[in-house]
C-alpha cells in the first residue's frame, strides 16, 4: 500500500511540474524563406549613414502560433567599439493598433543562431511583425533572403528577411495564406533554378538551359545572379533570352521557331539581370537560349556552378556541359492546389528514398 501512495505522489508531482514547463519544442517551426540569409537588411546608424529606422512583413497565418524566430542576426558591439542598439519588436493584427506582442530589447552582439521571441498563443489571422530602432545610437541586422511564399502572402515594406514563426499545428499543407489586401493581385513564387557558382560563361557563347515549367504554374521572368560584365567601360552590356518549346533533341528545338522572348539592353557589372518575356511560358519543357542583342555589344554573363535545382541541361555553343548558370525564376500562380515548384532539397529526398528501395529489394533477393 505504502509503494502505491508512494508511486500516486511521484506521479502526481511530474504531472504538475509538466503543467508549468513550457514546451516550445513542440511548435512546428515554418521558415518564410529558402537558403541561408545573408546580412543585408540594416536598421539603425552605421558606418556614419542612417539606415532604416524600421522594417515589417504583414502575413496571414493559418493557424495559431506562440513564437517568430530570426535565424541569424548580427548587431554593433561595445567591444568592437560600436554602441549597443535598442529596439521593439512588435506583432500587430492588421487593422489594429494594439500589438498582440511587443517586447523592448537591447542588443550588443551578433548571434549565428538567432533570436526565438516566445508569446502567449496569438491566434490565426492577419498581422504585421515590425522591428523599429529606438536609441539614437547602433545597428541591427537582419538576413536578407530568397521568400519560400509568394509576393500575395508574405508582404516587406522593405527588402525581404527570413523568418520562422512556432505554430502550434503540423498538419496543414499551407502555413500562410493569401492576404486579404492581395486578393486582386496574382501570385507570383521565385523558385532557384540553380544556386549561383564561380565560373563565368558569357551569353555570347550561346548559353542554352533545359527546364519544365510544371503543372499550376507559368514561368514570367529568369533572373541571372550578379550577373557580370567583366568591368567592361565600354557598355552597352546585353542580353537576350529565347523560349524554345522542347521537341525531343537541342538542335531541332533551336532550329525552331521561338515562343517567346526577353531582352535587357543596359547591365553592370555584378547586378542581378532580370529578363521579363513577352508571352509567358506554360506547364511544359522549353529551351531558354541566351546570347548577345547584338554581336558587338558588352558581355554579360552567368556564374556557373555544378549544383542544380531545376535545369535539367546546360548546353554552351550547343554541346552539352555538366555546370549549370547561377539564376532564379519567377512563376505565376495559376493553380494553388498543385504543390510548390521542385526544390533540389525534395530531388534529393526523392533520390534517397528510391535508392533505398532499390536497395532493399536487391538485399532481399540476395537474403531469401
Amino acid at each position: 500500500m505504502k509503494k502505491v501512495m508512494v508511486l500516486v505522489i511521484a506521479l502526481a508531482m511530474v504531472l504538475s511540474l509538466l503543467s508549468t514547463v513550457s514546451f516550445a519544442e513542440d511548435l512546428n517551426y515554418v521558415k518564410a524563406y529558402v537558403g541561408e540569409g545573408t546580412i543585408g537588411v540594416w536598421l539603425g546608424h552605421a558606418n556614419g549613414a542612417t539606415h532604416l529606422m524600421e522594417t515589417s512583413v504583414q502575413f496571414n497565418a493559418a493557424a495559431s502560433f506562440k513564437a517568430f524566430k530570426l535565424p541569424v542576426y548580427w548587431s554593433s558591439n561595445p567591444q568592437l567599439n560600436d554602441p549597443a542598439v535598442d529596439y521593439t519588436f512588435t506583432i500587430t493584427p492588421l487593422g489594429s493598433a494594439t500589438p498582440a506582442y511587443s517586447v523592448s530589447k537591447t542588443s550588443s552582439e551578433d548571434s549565428p543562431s538567432g533570436i526565438v521571441y516566445e508569446f502567449d498563443e496569438i491566434p490565426a489571422g492577419e498581422y504585421e511583425a515590425k522591428f523599429a530602432i529606438t536609441s539614437s545610437e547602433g545597428y541591427f541586422v537582419l538576413p536578407s533572403v530568397t521568400p519560400s511564399n509568394s509576393n500575395v502572402r508574405l508582404k516587406f515594406s522593405d527588402s525581404a528577411f527570413g523568418f520562422e514563426i512556432g505554430f502550434t499545428k503540423s498538419d496543414l499543407s499551407s502555413y500562410f495564406m493569401k492576404l486579404s489586401s492581395m486578393a486582386d493581385q496574382e501570385e507570383i513564387i521565385t523558385a532557384t533554378l540553380a544556386p549561383k557558382g564561380t565560373e563565368p560563361h558569357q551569353v555570347a557563347e550561346k548559353i542554352g538551359i533545359k527546364i519544365t515549367v510544371p503543372a499550376g504554374r507559368e514561368l514570367i521572368s529568369v533572373t541571372g545572379v550578379n550577373s557580370p560584365t567583366w568591368n567592361n567601360q565600354n557598355p552597352p552590356n546585353t542580353a537576350k533570352c529565347t523560349a524554345y518549346v522542347w521537341t525531343g533533341d537541342y538542335d531541332t528545338t533551336v532550329a525552331g521557331t521561338g515562343f517567346a522572348s526577353a531582352s535587357v539592353d543596359s547591365h553592370q557589372d555584378n547586378q542581378d539581370i532580370v529578363l521579363t518575356f513577352d508571352k509567358r511560358l506554360t506547364p511544359g519543357t522549353y529551351i531558354l537560349l541566351f546570347d548577345s542583342l547584338n554581336p558587338n555589344d558588352g558581355p554579360v554573363g552567368f556564374w556557373f556552378g555544378s549544383e542544380s535545382s531545376m535545369i535539367e541541361e546546360t548546353y554552351i555553343g550547343g554541346q552539352q556541359q555538366r555546370i549549370y548558370p547561377g539564376m532564379s525564376a519567377n512563376f505565376v500562380v495559376t493553380d494553388p492546389t498543385i504543390p510548390a515548384v521542385p526544390t533540389a532539397d525534395a530531388s534529393m529526398i526523392i533520390f534517397i528514398v528510391a535508392a533505398a528501395a532499390i536497395a532493399l529489394v536487391v538485399l532481399k533477393k540476395k537474403v531469401f
